[in-house]
């Protein structure tokens, strides 16, 4: 297991979860390979900047400790929130699914299997919104209690919602989190998983030889359209599932085309949620970037304890002094190669935007790549909260004279526009661009997560300016509910 405690990143004024992992799971040498696994994905979850996803700011190692240090989510776990409320209701469950399967198809589009789907890794804050955390981390954590099967070489998840090629040690893609996916749904709608038992064989069995009680017995009240969606995801037979979770997406539009995240608040006692244990924090420090950070004793997870970091200059994560990147010999070389930066990625994708000069004879492709560099950038912009910044990059990309670029391109910077606008709460200007730009005629060129924001941002607006009924009929395939 690992120990996560809260600390303030002073520079930037913000709090971060910071989980180590302990020494003592890495004793020999069949630990380092899994380390090296763990460090590979926890890397590749780092690249992932998705909405519903417990964004990663940094991984590392110092005298023995290997660290994460990511998004602080104020708020619960769904395992609590259930344990706390009972079986949730249609709308809220929706709304949920809905989230999570955004998330984990953003990962499975870069190959990422989560391994580890559960109400414990799906985390609620007061409003709602879904942030599906432990990208990676099930490679290498062992679950020592009775509950869990988590072990080198063998098995990766928890039984309570394992997937039936995970118990018989198969190799997984995205319809093993699929699987777990419609497990936690049953367990959302029906207060409890659907196999239990005296111990983790046992359960894990029940996987591959049992049916689930049919959802229909514990809650009559729920439509028969959403008991086949969660029984469709719990195919015992992968290759009867749904093939990734963008279906799942689809399926839920075409049959609850107006249930969405809903803005009212659905966690509001998380406070109560939280102990803070007394303990005296001692310093320590990790490697020569990690800069001035004051963590506080925090027990999150049954871990308790606390640490404060501080005594060397830098900051965790400032890029580091170094040249300018090498441009690779593309622009779609250089493209992927910024993606797969962490600390860097900024340097590198500006190294594309502004080097024309550098791709000589591959206009075209640059022309393209270009303007994906300043898609991609104008996002990372939003998640730091540079709003202007992000605004000129989305203008910038609507600069293009070309009409296959501009049904695209001229799509995603439009809707990019309305999203910054949202976040900066300018709801008069949305009213005004969204009729100006036809915004209806562009959804189906927008990727999975831009339509969630976009939604987002309209709902806001609706109810901002109390133009309710006007929005949920001009949007109807977005879903939009506005009470």
């Amino acid at each position: 297991m690992s120990s996560v405690f809260l600390a303030q990143q002073k520079s930037l004024h913000r709090q971060v979860a910071l989980k180590l992992l302990k020494p003592e799971l890495l004793e020999n040498e069949e630990d380092e390979t899994y380390l090296k696994r763990f460090s590979q994905e926890a890397a590749a979850a780092a690249a992932l900047n998705h909405p519903n996803i417990v964004q990663v700011y940094s991984i590392g190692e110092e005298q023995g400790y290997h660290y994460i240090a990511q998004e602080y989510v104020q708020g619960v776990n769904l395992r609590q929130y259930i344990d706390k409320h009972g079986p949730l209701d249609l709308k809220l469950t929706i709304s949920l699914l809905r989230q999570i399967a955004s998330a984990l198809q953003k990962a499975g589009e870069i190959g990422i299997v989560h391994r580890d789907i559960k109400p414990d890794n799906i985390l609620l804050n007061r409003k709602g919104q879904v942030k599906v955390a432990d990208f990676g981390l099930a490679r290498i954590v062992r679950q020592e209690d009775k509950g869990n099967l988590t072990q080198a070489g063998t098995t990766l998840g928890t039984p309570l919602y394992m997937s039936p090629e995970q118990v018989h040690g198969h190799e997984l893609d995205q319809r093993s989190d699929i699987y777990s996916l419609g497990v936690t749904c049953y367990c959302m709608l029906s207060g409890k998983p659907p196999f239990q038992g005296t111990n983790a064989v046992t359960i894990a069995m029940k996987h591959i030889n049992e049916k689930p009680v049919p959802l229909s017995k514990h809650r009559p009240d729920l439509p028969a359209e959403l008991g086949r969606v969660v029984e469709k995801m719990m195919a015992k037979d992968r290759r009867k599932r749904y093939s990734d979770c963008q279906e799942i997406l689809n399926e839920l539009k075409r049959l609850f085309p107006k249930s969405v995240p809903s803005t009212e608040p659905v966690v509001n006692d998380w406070e109560t949620n939280l102990e803070i244990p007394t303990a005296t924090p001692f310093n320590w420090t990790i490697g020569k970037t990690i800069g001035v950070m004051v963590a506080s004793a925090l027990l999150v997870a049954g871990i308790s304890g606390g640490i404060a970091f501080s005594q060397r200059p830098g900051d965790l994560f400032k890029l580091p002094e170094t040249p300018p990147t090498n441009l690779k010999q593309t622009p779609s070389d250089q493209y992927l190669y910024a993606l797969n930066q962490e600390e860097r990625a900024e340097e590198a994708l500006r190294a594309l935007i502004n080097n024309p000069a550098e791709f000589q004879g591959q206009e075209t492709e640059y022309r393209k790549y270009q303007k994906f560099a300043q898609l991609r950038l104008a996002h990372l912009y939003l998640v730091k909260g540079l709003y202007t910044e992000a605004m000129d990059l989305f203008e910038e990309v609507k600069d293009t004279t070309n009409r296959q670029e501009e049904m695209v391109f001229f799509s995603q910077s439009r809707a990019g526009e309305i999203i910054t606008l949202g976040l900066t709460e300018n709801y008069t200007e949305i009213d005004r661009l969204q009729n100006a730009y036809e915004l209806p005629k562009l959804l189906n060129r927008l990727s999975a997560d831009e339509i969630d924001l976009l939604s987002t941002s309209l709902e806001k607006t609706a109810i901002a300016l109390k133009k309710q009924g006007y929005y949920a009929d001009r949007y109807p395939s977005l879903g939009l509910v506005l009470e």
